[in-house]
């Protein structure tokens, strides 16, 4: 996002894509270690000890948190890597997995697959791709 762009250049840190020689930047941006040799695809992260605080890095333990109220409409959790939302929207993924009905491991199965060959039409490189899908069950109120 911006804000962690913004945060992370104010602190001296380095944001950008992955330069691969014959083919120029490719990938999502990252945030670069000191040596800018090693660059990770997330701002975030837990015991990435390389591009963290501690040794110099931007990469923060911090998470971002965003609190979704759920509605009647709401039918699904979808838990992606990096390597999913790099990808694919969140409209996507979901219109993915209604797609698949009851059937969770098959909607997980073509979002992964639909990552990846987006992945593969971006260029060399491919992030790792992990997605789980768990449906939400209408609550019914308390006495109906």
């Amino acid at each position: 996002s911006e804000g962690e762009h913004r945060r992370i250049t104010r602190s001296g840190g380095r944001v950008a894509p992955m330069h691969v020689p014959g083919h120029g930047f490719v990938g999502p941006a990252r945030v670069w270690d000191r040596s800018q040799r090693f660059g990770l695809a997330t701002s975030r992260a837990f015991g990435d000890t390389t591009h963290s605080v501690a040794n110099g890095g931007q990469v923060i333990a911090e998470p971002d948190v965003t609190v979704h109220r759920l509605t009647k409409h709401d039918r699904y959790v979808i838990l992606g890597t990096d390597g999913v939302w790099d990808q694919l929207s969140s409209h996507e993924a979901v219109t993915m997995a209604a797609k698949h009905g009851a059937d969770l491991k098959a909607a997980s199965a073509a979002i992964a697959r639909e990552a990846k060959r987006r992945w593969e039409l971006s260029g060399p490189i491919r992030d790792d791709i992990t997605a789980v899908v768990m449906r939400i069950e209408p609550s019914v109120p308390t006495g109906a």
